[in-house]
This record gives structure tokens, sequence and C-alpha cells, in this order.
């Protein structure tokens, strides 16, 4: 499964990157905040309601495809929310599926790339409900052992790695220099002037 750690297509990853702020807080069962604090809600979070707010965001993915698929949609005209819903539950049907059958989704899972630096109990929270929503979108909804699946996973807090560099007396360089890349990595450079000591 090494070679398909990566999400290839630009669908797939505006897909990813959608699910995941959508996902970060959605906990099935919990109580749905009142918009109004005089109410009190008794709604709760479910996998329906996550869908039919994830599609009424009308990412433009979701509304081209839309307009792909039923050319007799002006683009002027409202698209329905019920097709806007249809449509996100078979493209996310077909994602997940591949994502957890034909990918390597735990490496995906585990990299800092695909989950940027949310806190560690955000990112589990990222992965454990993208794979209740697979169950869920294939009729196969199971109560999955969270501890055991983040364990599984094995998601690591991201690390910082320091690189300190010292030199002297360099003309033409500045006396101190932090530059970092995108694997963490920090390296701090100094060079000091032995005159002025």
């Amino acid at each position: 499964m090494e070679p398909n750690s990566k999400l290839n297509t630009s669908l797939a990853q505006q897909l990813f990157d959608f699910l995941k702020p959508n996902l970060i807080s959605f906990a099935s069962g919990k109580i749905i905040p009142s918009k109004n604090p005089n109410i009190k809600s008794t709604f709760k979070y479910s996998f329906d309601y996550l869908l039919k707010t994830m599609a009424e965001q009308k990412p433009k993915f979701l509304v081209d495809l839309v307009h792909k698929s039923n050319p007799s949609i002006s683009s002027h005209t409202p698209i329905p929310t019920g097709i806007l819903i249809d449509t996100l539950k078979l493209i996310l049907g077909k994602f997940l599926t591949i994502f957890f059958t034909k990918l390597n989704y735990k490496k995906i899972l585990q990299s800092h790339y695909t989950i940027p630096p949310y806190t560690l109990q955000n990112r589990i929270q990222v992965a454990i409900n993208l794979a209740r929503l697979h169950l869920f979108l294939n009729s196969t909804y199971q109560t999955i052992h969270a501890k055991k699946f983040a364990e599984d996973l094995n998601i690591q807090p991201l690390r910082l790695t320091l690189h300190y560099y010292i030199s002297y007396n360099l003309l033409n360089k500045a006396p101190f220099q932090i530059q970092n890349n995108d694997k963490l990595n920090i390296n701090i450079s100094f060079n000091i002037n032995t005159e002025n000591f």
C-alpha cells in the first residue's frame, strides 16, 4: 500500500480539504447549540445533518459537479438542496471507499501535510469521523472503538527540529538568521563578529 499514500487528483484533495474543518467538532448525538440563547435546543448532530450543512456551504467543486452532471440546471438558477446533498453523498461515498480500501489511509492521516497542525486530539477526531462517515455512507455503520482506532493510526504530535550554525566574521552575512522548511526543520545561524567582543 505504500505507493498509494497521496491524494493524487484535484477533486480528491478538494474533498479532503473540505471535510477536515467540518469533521473537527462533529460528534454524532451531541446536542446542537441553539442560535437563540432563550431557546433550549433538543436537536442532535447526525450524519444526515452534517451532510446537509456541508451541502449548504455550496463548495465550488460540488456546484461544478452538479452543473456538469445536470446540464438542464442553469448556472443562474439556485440548485435545490436535495440535489446538492445527493451529489455530495455520492462523491463522498466513492471517495471514502477508495480512501479506506485502495489508499494507505494510515500514512495519509499521519502526515501533517494532509491534516495541518491542528491539535493532536483534533487530528484524531478528523480521522475517526472520516471512518464513521465512510461506514454511514456505505450503510455499514458500527461503533468504532476510538482509542484502539487512534492507537492503530499512531498519529504523532508534530515536533520541531532545531539546527544551530555558528560562524565568525563572515562578510555579507547577517549576524542572525532563522530559516524553516515545511518539514518543521528550523535552522538558526549566528555570524559572530569577534572584533566587537
